[in-house]
């Protein structure tokens, strides 16, 4: 549904001036950009693939089974990017 505090979708809904990422501002700030792409978390991602090995790199895997949601939350929770919206994120 692409729903999530991120600039894209808060754009959508006229709660952002911008749908790009904050830190590369040409860029529209997806979920994948946000989880794959931005160089602003290279090293969040970094300790993401260190936990999930190749299949980090997939969206459908990190969104789906059991054992990517604790290190996705503590990767959402490293960010700090959903901060403001919902503090932090338990895993």
């Amino acid at each position: 549904t692409h729903h999530s505090p991120l600039n894209q979708h808060l754009h959508h809904i006229g709660k952002s001036t911008s749908p790009c990422c904050p830190f590369c501002p040409e860029i529209m700030e997806t979920i994948p950009h946000f989880l794959f792409d931005c160089h602003q978390y290279t090293r969040e991602c970094h300790v993401l693939s260190n936990a999930l090995c190749h299949k980090a790199n997939f969206l459908t895997y990190l969104l789906m089974p059991e054992e990517a949601i604790s290190p996705l939350m503590r990767y959402i929770n490293s960010t700090g990017r959903f901060k403001t919206t919902f503090s932090e994120i338990l895993d």
